[in-house]
Parts: C-alpha cells; sequence; structure tokens
C-alpha cells in the first residue's frame, strides 16, 4: 500500500509543478485538495514501513519489539535502536525502547549481545523503517538454541550389533572402531547420557562407557569413549538400568569388586563376566552426592544367560534456596519463590525459603509485596535458575541503594570478541572496538562484593590468546572501581621445567624461556638472568631465535635441546665440555650471532632412501646434565654426551659428541633387544631410560641405588666387554595384572628417570617409583630405597596412594644432580588436580610449608592435599625442575612455585627488600588464587 501511495504522491507532485505555472485557480485548489487526501491516506497507514513521510508534526512515538522463543535462563540479550538506547531483555514478551523517535525520523533495531546460559541466535524482523504518526508494533525478535553435536570414541571392538544410543532417544549402530558423532544435535544447557544399548556380539563383549554425560556448555562434546572387552566364550554379562540419576555420578561393585563408575542414565554392564553357576552381588561402592539411589534385584546366580534385569532407582536430592537481603530499612518486604511460599523479611541477613527443591528444578524469586515506612523498591538478584550441583542455591535482594560502576582495563586483546562477567552473571562482551576501559551494564551498591571473570575467552583470536583477570575481586565503595585489568597473552601449549629455569611453547609457535642463564641456555645471546625483574617477562621477553624454524617438543637443563618441526634438533646451552654435539667445547648462545640459522641442527646420521641420503628425524629429546638422547621416527634411539658409568649405553665410560667423527652415522644406535623400539626416553645425569614398543621398560647407566629396578646395584652399558644391553639387558618388572585369573604384566604410559631413582606412570593408572628415596619421593612413608635387592621389585613393589579413586594421567620429577640427591615428584591425576611428594625445601609441593612428605607413615593418599591452583582451576600438563613446580592450567596459562632462584618462576621479582629469595609454596597464603600466572606476553 505505501509503495503504490508513494508512487502516486509523484505523480500528483509533477502534476503541481506544471500547473502552478498555469494562473487557474480552481486547478491549485484542485491540486491542493489532492494532496490533504494523499497526506490522511499516509497518516492512516501509521507507523513501520518504508518511503517518505508525510507528515512531520513534531509528535514521538514508541518503538515496540516482540521477543519469542528466549530460554528462561539464558541471559545477556541487548537491543538497540539506531546504534544506541541499549534495551535488555530477559523473557519474552512485548518491550518498547527508552527514548521515543519523532514522526517522520528513522529507527534501526539491531542484535547487539545475544543470549548465554544457554547460548542462544536471535534474529529480528521488521528492523528498519521510519515513524508514520503512530507507534511500530511489527518488529518481532526470535530466538532459537545454539546447536552443539554429541560425538564419542570407540576402541577395540571386535563384535557386531553395537548399539549405542542418548537421552534424546536416538540410536546408532557401531561395527567397527572410530569416532562417531549422533545425528542430531543438543541445544547448548541440555543434559545428556551415553550409554550402550545393546552390547556386541561374535565374539560377545561389554563395552563400557566413560565420560558419558553431562550438560552442553557452548562446544561440541567429544570426550565421551566406549571401551571393548571381549567376553570369554562361556562366560555371562552382568548388567541393568539406570533411572532417575540428574547431574551426578556414582560407583557400584559386584561381589565387592570389578568397580564400574556410573555416570548416567540407561544401560550399564560390568567388565567382568560370570560363569554359569556363579553368584552375583551387586552394590554401591560409592554413593551419588546429588541423588539417592537405592539397587533392585541386585543378587542371584548366574544360569546359563546374561543377567540384564538389575534396576537401579535414583531421585534427586532436595536442596535449599537462600536469600541474602541488604540495604533494606524499611518494613514488609515479602518475597515469593515460583510464586509460592511467601517469605517476610524484617531486616537485612541471609534467609531460607521453607520449601526445598530437587536438583533440575527451576526457582524464581521474586518481590510479593516491596516495603514501607521509608518506601524502598528491593531488587533480586540472579533470581532464577536451575537448582544443579550445589547443596544450596543462593539468591541476593539488593534495596533501593546508590550504585557505583565496576570497570575493567583491557590489555593485549585480539580477536572477534571476549566475554567477562561480574559476580558470574552481567555479560560484558569485548570486541576490538570497545576501548581499553569498559564498565559492566549492572552496577553495584557500596559494601557490594564485585568479582569479575573472564567467562568466553577471545573468539578467533590469532594467534590465540588467553585473558586473565587481576585485582579482580573487592567490595564496592563510594566510587566506580576502575583498576580491574584484564591481561591477554599468548596461550602455552607445552612447557618444560629444569635446573633453575622454564621454557614454554606458546600459540603463535614460539618459544620463551626464563630462569638462569649463565650458560646461555635462555639462547638471548648473552648471560643476563630473566624471570627476576618485572621489565624481563611479558612482551619483553624475547623468543628464542631457532632460525625460524617451529619447536614441536622441549627439554630443557642447563643445555636445553629443541625438536624441530622439520623432525631435526637443535641444542645450546652449557658445552664446557663439548658434548652438545657440535664438534667444540664453547657454550652456545651466550653471545651474539650464535642462535638461529647460525646455530646447526645435532647431525644424527643418515640413511640411504632409494639411492639418496635422508638424515635422521626425532620425534623427542630427552636432555640433563650434559647428557642427551634422541628418539628417531623409526623407534632407533642414539645417545651422546657425559656418559658416567655407562648412561649413554654403548658398553663403555667415555663421553661422546665432544668430536665432530664422534657423531652422524659414527654414533651407534643403541641396542634395545631383538625386534625393539622405542616410544619413549627420559634420561637423569647418571642413568637412562626407554619406553618400548611392547609397553615394558628397560633402564642403564649407574645404579647405585638400583634405579634400573633389576634387583641389583651392578652398573648396565659401561663395559664393552660383557654383555650388558640388548637381550641381555632385562625389562623391569613393575608387578602383573590378573585378567580372569592369568597374570599379564603391567603395561607403562611413562617412565621418568630422575637422580638416582626412577618412576613409571603404569597403564592402569597406578604409579611405582624405586631407587634412592632420601626425601621420601618413592611415596612409601619411610626414606628406605628400593630396587637394590632381589625381591623388592615387582608386585612386591607397591603403588603410591593417591587417594581413593584416584589415579594418575602423568608424572614429572624433579631433582639435582651430583652430591645433592633430594628430589620431589608429582602426579596429574584424573581429575586434574596435582599432587607433589619429596623433598619440598623451597615449596615446591605447594603446600603453603618446607615439610617433606612421603617420607613418614600417613603422608600420602586422601592425606596429601591436591595443589591449590586457584577457584575452579585444574592442570592439563605438569612439570618438574631442580626446586620448583609448573602447571599448564586448563585455560593455557601457566603458574609456577618452589624456589625462585634466577627468576625460575617468571614472576618479575627475586629478592624482598632483604636479601632472602622469594619462593612461592613455601609458607601460607601464596597458592591458589594468591599466586599469579606467568606472564608470557602477547606476542
Amino acid at each position: 500500500m505505501m509503495e503504490r501511495l508513494n508512487d502516486k504522491e509523484n505523480r500528483n507532485m509533477v502534476k503541481r509543478n506544471k500547473y502552478m505555472k498555469i494562473r487557474d485557480r480552481s486547478i491549485i485548489i484542485a491540486l491542493l485538495v489532492n494532496i490533504t487526501l494523499l497526506s490522511l491516506l499516509l497518516s492512516a497507514c501509521g507507523g513501520g514501513g518504508g518511503g517518505a513521510p508525510a507528515t512531520r508534526n513534531g509528535s514521538t512515538y514508541p518503538v515496540n519489539v516482540t521477543v519469542s522463543g528466549l530460554d528462561s535462563n539464558s541471559s545477556g540479550l541487548v537491543l538497540q535502536n539506531n546504534a544506541a538506547d541499549d534495551l535488555s531483555i530477559h523473557a519474552d514478551g512485548t518491550y518498547a525502547f527508552n527514548t521515543e523517535i519523532e514522526d517522520g525520523q528513522a529507527y534501526s533495531v539491531t542484535v547487539v549481545s545475544q543470549p548465554a546460559s544457554p547460548n542462544q541466535v536471535c534474529t529480528v524482523s521488521n528492523p528498519d523503517g521510519s515513524i508514520y504518526g503512530a507507534a511500530v508494533s511489527n518488529i518481532t525478535v526470535t530466538c532459537d538454541a545454539s546447536i552443539y553435536s554429541l560425538g564419542f570414541n570407540v576402541t577395540n571392538l571386535t563384535g557386531t550389533g553395537l548399539e549405542v544410543a542418548n537421552s534424546a532417544g536416538e540410536n546408532l549402530n557401531i561395527n567397527s572402531d572410530g569416532n562417531y558423532s549422533f545425528a542430531q544435535g543438543l541445544a547448548d544447557g541440555t543434559s545428556y547420557t551415553i550409554t550402550v544399548r545393546q552390547q556386541p556380539v561374535n565374539p560377545d563383549q561389554i563395552c563400557t562407557v566413560n565420560n558419558g554425560s553431562g550438560r552442553i556448555s557452548g562446544t561440541n562434546v567429544s570426550k565421551a569413549t566406549i571401551d571393548c572387552v571381549t567376553i570369554q566364550a562361556d562366560a555371562y554379562s552382568i548388567g541393568g538400568t539406570v533411572n532417575g540419576m540428574i547431574d551426578d555420578s556414582f560407583v557400584i561393585q559386584n561381589n565387592s569388586g570389578d568397580d564400574l563408575t556410573i555416570s548416567g542414565n540407561g544401560r550399564f554392564t560390568f567388565t567382568g563376566a560370570l560363569l554359569s553357576g556363579d553368584s552375583y552381588s551387586v552394590s554401591i561402592a560409592t554413593s551419588p552426592v546429588f541423588n539417592d539411589c537405592v539397587i533392585q534385584d541386585n543378587s542371584g546366580t548366574v544360569t546359563n544367560q546374561n543377567i540384564d534385569n538389575i534396576n537401579i532407582i535414583c531421585t534427586p536430592k532436595h536442596y535449599q534456596v537462600n536469600v541474602s537481603v541488604l540495604a533494606l530499612s524499611g518494613s514488609g518486604l515479602v518475597l515469593q519463590n515460583n510464586n509460592t511460599d511467601d517469605l517476610s523479611i524484617p531486616s537485612n541477613g541471609s534467609y531460607s525459603f521453607s520449601n526445598t527443591q530437587p536438583l533440575g528444578s527451576a526457582y524464581s524469586v521474586t518481590v510479593l509485596n516491596q516495603p514501607g515506612s521509608p518506601t524502598q523498591t528491593c531488587t533480586v538478584i540472579n533470581a532464577s535458575g536451575v537448582v544443579n550441583n550445589a547443596f544450596s542455591v543462593d539468591v541476593q535482594v539488593v534495596c533501593n541503594a546508590v550504585t557505583y560502576g565496576v570497570g575493567v582495563n583491557v590489555i593485549g586483546f585480539n580477536g572477534t570478541r571476549m566475554t567477562l562477567q561480574n559476580n558470574g552473571g552481567d555479560d560484558l562482551v569485548y570486541d576490538a572496538s570497545s576501548g581499553s576501559l569498559v564498565f559492566f551494564n549492572r552496577e553495584l551498591t557500596e559494601g557490594e562484593q564485585y568479582r569479575v571473570t573472564v567467562s568466553e575467552q577471545p573468539v578467533a583470536s590469532t594467534p590465540p590468546v588467553v585473558c586473565h583477570v587481576e585485582n579482580g575481586t573487592g567490595i564496592m565503595s563510594n566510587a566506580n572501581v576502575t583498576d580491574i585489568n584484564v591481561i591477554c597473552q599468548l596461550q602455552v601449549m607445552d612447557i618444560d621445567a629444569g635446573f633453575h629455569a622454564t621454557c614454554a611453547l606458546l600459540s603463535n609457535q614460539s618459544l620463551k624461556c626464563w630462569g638462569i642463564n649463565a650458560w646461555g641456555q635462555l639462547g638471548q645471546g648473552d648471560v643476563e638472568d630473566r624471570g627476576d625483574e618485572l621489565s624481563e617477562m611479558g612482551d619483553n621477553l624475547m623468543p628464542v631465535d631457532l632460525g625460524g624454524e617451529t619447536v614441536i617438543q622441549i627439554d630443557i637443563e642447563m643445555s636445553p635441546c629443541a625438536v624441530l618441526q622439520s623432525g631435526f634438533v637443535k641444542c645450546w646451552g652449557d658445552n664446557t665440555d663439548g658434548y652438545l654435539g657440535l664438534g667444540l667445547d664453547t657454550n652456545i648462545g651466550d653471545q651474539a650471532n650464535e642462535m638461529g640459522v647460525n646455530l646447526p641442527h645435532i647431525d644424527l646420521g643418515s640413511r640411504d632412501v632409494q639411492g639418496m641420503p635422508v638424515q635422521a628425524r626425532v620425534s623427542q629429546v630427552a636432555v640433563d646434565h650434559k647428557h642427551y638422547c634422541a628418539l628417531i621416527i623409526t623407534g632407533e634411539v642414539k645417545c651422546w654426551g657425559h656418559n658416567q658409568l655407562g648412561a649413554l649405553g654403548l658398553g663403555d665410560a667415555v663421553g661422546h659428541g665432544d668430536d665432530p667423527y664422534e657423531m652422524g652415522n659414527n654414533l651407534p644406535t643403541l641396542d634395545l633387544g631383538t625386534g625393539r623400539t622405542a616410544l619413549q626416553l627420559s634420561v637423569s645425569a647418571k642413568h637412562s631410560c626407554a619406553l618400548l614398543d611392547n609397553s615394558r621398560i628397560k633402564c642403564w647407566g649407574h645404579n647405585g641405588f638400583g634405579q634400573l629396578g633389576l634387583g641389583d646395584t651392578e652398573h648396565r652399558g659401561d663395559n664393552i666387554n660383557q654383555d650388558e644391553m640388548g637381550d641381555f639387558l632385562p625389562e623391569i618388572d613393575l608387578g602383573n595384572l590378573f585378567i580372569l585369573g592369568s597374570p599379564i604384566p603391567h603395561s607403562v604410559d611413562q617412565v621418568e628417570a630422575g637422580h638416582l631413582f626412577t618412576c613409571a606412570l603404569l597403564s592402569n593408572g597406578d604409579v611405582k617409583c624405586w631407587g634412592n628415596n632420601t626425601s621420601g619421593q618413592l611415596g612409601q612413608g619411610d626414606t628406605v630405597a628400593r630396587g637394590m635387592a632381589a625381591g623388592e621389585m615387582g608386585d612386591v613393589l607397591p603403588a603410591i596412594n593417591l587417594g581413593q579413586g584416584r589415579s594418575a594421567v602423568q608424572i614429572a620429577i624433579g631433582s639435582y644432580y651430583g652430591d645433592d640427591i633430594r628430589a620431589h615428584v608429582c602426579a596429574l591425576l584424573d581429575n586434574g588436580s596435582v599432587k607433589c611428594w619429596g623433598d619440598n625445601t623451597w615449596g615446591q609441593l605447594g603446600q603453603g610449608d618446607t615439610e617433606d612428605r612421603g617420607d613418614e607413615p600417613n603422608e600420602m593418599g586422601d592425606n596429601l592435599p591436591a595443589v591449590d591452583l586457584g577457584r575452579g582451576r585444574t592442570a592439563l600438563k605438569i612439570t618438574a625442575g631442580a626446586s620448583h613446580t609448573c602447571a599448564i592450567l586448563d585455560s593455557r596459562e601457566v603458574k609456577c612455585w618452589g624456589g625462585h632462584y634466577y627468576g625460575a618462576l617468571g614472576l618479575g621479582d627475586l629478592r624482598n627488600s632483604g636479601t632472602a629469595t622469594i619462593h612461592r609454596g613455601d609458607s601460607q597464603n601464596e597458592m591458589g588464587d594468591n599466586l599469579p600466572v606467568v606472564n608470557i606476553g602477547a606476542q
């Protein structure tokens, strides 16, 4: 209609111009009548649509929007009109912008902040137009859920007919190992459970789901795994169904063993199978935290068929909804939860609604009656949500006080956006156009606490960065807060700690090192330490120049070595004995022009490929005091450098690599035994170890404390006239697993060699250590060495007690060399926590004291606290130096604690007002949120 009217208006305007030249009064009058009629028609059409306005009478009209599809738990949807006049939306309904628009003026409605928790995408229909004498009412905002995929990985499947289901009712038929995703994605915030609906047959197998339940949290899910075990031909499976559980997990047992973790509703099957005639008895070994569960039909006798009728019925526990009231001075305030359960509030304080709520239920706290005498307006903060894994729900009510802004300074940001939160909400979306100082939407009252966090790290940052908050927690005073800093820096992809120094591989593929630099091991062309002054870290810390080659693995001691993406190796630092393998005896990296393209690759020989010599490529390098070993991609091993008591495994005690003719093809490959190759290496100053391709380990070199694990103190690898290597060097006996009554030697996932002792991470998550035990580093509650005599290894050697239900996924050893035989060991556990034991002279165990752990009874297991990495923080990787420990956090930032000699912790300080070195972790209140992350810099 509007387009037809505008065309008519244009035609009449042409006629008017023509007729104005004709002085015929009657024609002029007719033209005026036409124009008047046209104006009336345009006014009747109301607001909205395109085209020019008919009148401009100076009146203003509201711009209304109708919102639908917004999740009741989502927050943060903000609209704008004409790039201003922010309008925050919290629920479906019709809203009007605060500023009305003058008649004849344009409007343009946009979404400037999408809702989150759960994530949604909202789109505007009919966003643009002009006011035509009436309010705008045809703008709609439709919100849809963000959808994410749900996937899993299947291993060891040999049978057929495996059927996997999710809690949304979708089934997948699986016939081989691999990665799979359900066809239908799930909305953000949706709980999910993956279960085995039908076990495979031919052969019969039991497939178990791990990490199979949780809640979609703004990203695709792929952490679930399904591992299958073949059942003995005449054995039968024991299983059943779990119903009613919400957001929890617990452990069940069959016949007081065969532990099975239940993490969601659906089918379950024990890994162990039973023979016909065997009895079964299923019980709860570890109770769930947030549900009460009972087992039905839990016992009986197997009779020539699988048992699948065991039912576990769970009901969610109930939780309190608490209210904290601030700044109340009036009387008569009444609150409600879910429009019922009246709660009268007489004064400031904490209160609880009478009715408790089950896990997963919604709560919504509202004000039924505002207070009077004096009259106040009280506002509910975090008023609604879903009761989740917390023992109570805490809601705050603030009554009519002056408010102040919470401002944040952002430094080093790159990317399209990041999201900040204050007190777990009030999303602040930051982008490159936001400016350096930004404020949260919601102001706070004096006396209120603020806690600023990064809820969404920078998106599409190149290179990837991670941001953290400094000075982000406090209490509001009577002024705006403007001293909160958000520091963005490169992500840390890998890290290694050595002798009072640390190196990190960063997300821009650079390598940065800090700490002691006496031999040029920081690769800066000088001998100045880094990390002991603030001006030396961050962007002021220069990357190590390796000639533009990308580093894929680093091992640092006094002379670091890096494996490059090309497969070649470069080493620098201490070379006083010429053992870097470069054919010279001067240190590398302590003078200008020694690094970069001037630093040659280590010559590890070549092999003939189709008539052409091809240089050996390396997948890992292991370094300790002037002692190096390289793992060739073929699984072969070459070692060079210091060779005390046969640490190089070459049948002598003579160093190799100080003359050019000793390297390349002249450097022998180690004999690991017939048909054996290596998967991983670890070396100490005096002995070396290799994890073999059969998941067993061999060690050689110094054995004065039994660190070779062979039940004696005879050195190995130092005598060319004796058969000590190859098939003559035994694999270390670490005991057996018993599967269906048959002993199977433990498989090993990682080996770590320390000074005069060794540790192994077994495939079942156990950790065993042997050798010297001066500091309690073997974790057995004493200082007795193990491995020096027959009968001390194998099943006799106990696994270290890491706590009930806990297992390790990585280990790290920190030790000195020479006469100093103190050492400590750390384990990264399956829940992302870190535990350390052994020497604690400088607080490297992170316990806020200097007491050793593991050298006395009752110090291990659940009595050994996990290291406090900060609120909500877990670790991705750990590393240990001589006197300090570092962890890559789940945020891809780094924290280091323990000895801070020469700036090894990278915290930009070294000494206090006196002369004492400022270590971390040796005194109270130095760990957790009080321990800063290392400032890596943003470039």
